[in-house]
């Protein structure tokens, strides 16, 4: 058990980096005024990404096993959990949250009118897009939110 030490504690490190990144999510959405707005949840995209990292990582764990391979076998406990953990951070932040006049976009609420541009940064499947502010910030969204964006822009 002491051999895995550093897997154990590397996984234990992302379960608390994880309820961090969640609990600041809540506390900034706890006072936006959410039943105004509809939902969409963008978790399904990540799933698949992760059950094959999961897998692969139950190989490499098998393997490491298998081989007496400590540093594998540690890596692997790490990767194992950090999937578990993105899972659960997934299915919480993973929202676009919208409406007629507005969206929020990084626990703030923005007008359409006051972005100026939003698209893709990159073509790589998991890659969040850019949203331009005329106030020159930029903030990121995710790649399924970006039509919606973009369809109340043109109106």
């Amino acid at each position: 058990m002491l051999k895995y030490a550093l897997g154990i504690i590397v996984g234990a490190l992302m379960v608390v980096y994880g309820y961090v990144r969640i609990y600041k999510n809540r506390e900034a959405l706890a006072e936006l005024p959410l039943q105004k707005y509809e939902k969409m949840e963008f978790s399904s995209s990540i799933i698949p990404w992760l059950i094959g990292l999961a897998a692969f990582s139950v190989f490499c764990l098998y393997v490491s096993l298998k081989e007496n391979n400590d540093a594998l076998t540690a890596v692997s406990i790490a990767i194992l959990v950090d999937c578990v953990v993105e899972y659960v951070v997934a299915r919480k932040l993973m929202v676009f949250y919208y409406n007629n006049d507005r969206c929020i976009l990084e626990g703030k609420q923005v007008l359409y009118r006051n972005i100026k541009s939003c698209g893709r940064r990159s073509r790589l499947p998991l890659s969040k897009g850019l949203v331009s502010l005329y106030s020159g910030e930029v903030k990121k969204v995710y790649p399924q939110a970006i039509p919606v964006i973009n369809a109340h822009l043109n109106q």
